[in-house]
């Protein structure tokens, strides 16, 4: 194995430890005596200075005892021994760092020479009965006096991770934001402090921490969320790790359901949505102090990530880089909050919803390409219509009612109204052309009848054989002379149609035709309209489409978190 690969692998496995001591007070780290560590390769131990100890860690620093070189503390590593364990990675960490302070925990009892200590249970037990008798009360806070940059103050600090695990859900017509995580309070509690020695010889023990105070054994911070649907006291119960200089860490891993004042979603589906979880003590006048671990990022203290998990096949996902933490006042720690974004997979919405109703309203105007004769245009108005409402309809299940304007709303709804626009032309040129029509039908009966009344007038004393020799000598002569005025009546006509051909301008266009000459009849009526709405209803609804998503980054107003 590669000494390289150590410190990887070593922090992949103490990471828990770790993280829980990076919040922990520091005091008292060395109120156990180094009596000597090992760093040879046979194993033997090696007497070095106090101060040395001091500044490097050491997997036996505090027992005192020697390391046993060959031990391989990790059956999966087979080539790892203690010695190997000490040389690359626990001494090249400082003895005061919570990396060392977690290896210990983890090494010491597999690398160390402990036969002359009693079995860690004992010692346990000891330190136990020691500590809680009739003295110490989980209800009476452990109240200090500490110096600050604000002056000398009482008051408790407990140091706060807060390491989100996985996204539950995330329901928007509810508000309610659902999420997996881990809470790490680390805090001191004099009273739980213990001199390491011969008999007291175990540097943790672990008690029970609970909120309700009829099953905790020692007093814990009463940390809460308060824009909540569901309290983080209820979360599963875990048992507390002290240590001898008092040091009290507990971490707890379960739901937090929190009520969101989201803020994003106008812009939905394109939205980065974003909800904002207040988190303070339930006592008001409380001296508690949350101070949040700096973990790296100014932006984000006492806040993480957990890396080792990555949801996939979800709806939403974390966006990491908006993520912020900050106390609610500036010159109170006993309040703060953390602003958590998550990014939505937009591509079902388009796939499923926007193209779909995009494409349905483009289909409608083909109506106008139906001659108004036919009736399979109504039907097939009707029928765009009930698809365009139905798509609606899918899409609003998914949407919260409110007053606001969200812009996927807005473009299924305009959508809408240009289908609705198409099938209202229609009936109007179904009712122009229906009026006309029996007009013009009234019209033509009237000047038929007058017609036939006035040849009737005509016919009246007439001789009827002038009329029949008239009608002779008319066949005589169109026998005589028909032929050549037919023929010339062709050549003429023929010329004039080979004119007319080649003399097409750009006014014979329809389009042109429509705008510059004047219907004559009902049908050239109603052939103008539908070409005019063939033409300029696709043309708007495609400008509203681009607008609609150039203006989706600055669309609505979100709720403010001040």
């Amino acid at each position: 194995m590669r000494p390289a690969s150590i410190p990887f692998l070593l922090a992949l496995i103490c990471a828990s430890h770790c993280t829980a001591d990076s919040g922990a007070d520091n005091r008292n780290h060395h109120d156990v005596k180094i009596v000597s560590h090992s760093s040879s390769n046979d194993g033997e131990g090696v007497k070095v200075s106090r101060s040395e100890a001091d500044t490097v860690c050491s997997v036996c620093s505090r027992f005192g005892t020697k390391l046993l070189p060959n031990n391989r503390p990790l059956p999966g590593l087979p080539g790892l021994t203690c010695e190997y364990l000490q040389e690359y990675d626990v001494g090249l960490k400082p003895s005061d760092s919570p990396e060392c302070i977690g290896l210990l925990d983890l090494f010491e009892n597999r690398c160390c020479d402990l036969s002359a200590f009693p079995e860690s249970y004992e010692c346990e037990t000891t330190i136990r009965s020691s500590l809680f008798h009739d003295s110490y009360d989980p209800t009476v806070r452990p109240v200090q006096t500490m110096n600050t940059p604000h002056g000398t103050m009482r008051a408790v600090d407990v140091k706060t991770v807060i390491t989100f695990l996985t996204l539950r859900s995330l329901d928007i017509k509810a508000s309610i934001l659902e999420i997996f995580v881990a809470i790490d309070l680390t805090w001191n509690d004099p009273r739980l402090r213990w001199d390491f020695n011969q008999t007291n010889c175990a540097p943790t023990v672990t008690v029970r921490a609970n909120p309700s105070i009829e099953e905790t054994e020692i007093w814990v911070p009463s940390l809460d969320l308060r824009s909540r649907a569901s309290s983080a006291q209820d979360l599963p119960n875990s048992l507390a790790t002290v240590r001898s200089d008092g040091t009290v860490s507990w971490m707890r891993l379960g739901p937090l359901n929190a009520i969101c004042s989201f803020v994003g979603l106008p812009r939905m589906p394109f939205d980065d949505l974003g909800c904002r979880l207040y988190f303070g003590d339930n006592d008001v006048n409380t001296v508690v102090n949350y101070k949040l671990v700096d973990l790296g990022n100014n932006l984000t203290k006492g806040f993480q990530y957990y890396p080792a998990f990555n949801q996939s096949y979800t709806e939403y996902s974390q966006i990491r880089e908006k993520t912020r933490t900050d106390y609610n006042l500036e010159y109170s720690e006993n309040e703060f909050h953390l602003d958590l974004y998550f990014g939505r997979a937009n591509r079902h919405y388009i796939t499923f919803s926007i193209f779909p109703t995009i494409i349905f309203t483009l289909m409608s105007f083909g109506q106008f390409a139906i001659h108004v004769k036919s009736g399979e245009r109504l039907s097939f108005s009707i029928t765009i219509v009930l698809i365009t409402v139905a798509q609606s309809i899918v899409t609003a299940d998914i949407l919260p009612v409110c007053n606001e304007m969200i812009w996927l709303n807005v473009f299924n709804f305009v959508s809408m109204l240009f289908t609705l626009l198409g099938i209202l032309e229609t009936l109007l040129i179904l009712w122009f052309f229906t009026v006309a029509s029996r007009k013009q039908a009234k019209e033509k009966e009237v000047k038929e009848d007058e017609e036939l009344h006035n040849l009737i007038s005509n016919d009246v004393g007439l001789d009827p054989n002038l009329e029949e020799d008239d009608a002779n000598s008319g066949e005589g002569q169109n026998d005589e002379f028909t032929p050549v005025t037919q023929r010339e009546t062709r050549i003429t006509n023929n010329e004039d149609d080979d004119m007319t051909k080649q003399n097409k301008t750009w006014k014979d266009l329809k389009i042109v035709r429509t705008f510059t000459q004047r219907p004559k009849t009902p049908e050239e009526v109603v052939d103008r309209i539908d070409f005019l709405c063939l033409i300029f209803l696709p043309i708007a609804y495609t400008l509203f489409i681009v607008i609609m998503f150039a203006a989706n980054e600055r669309w609505g107003e979100d709720p403010s978190w001040a």
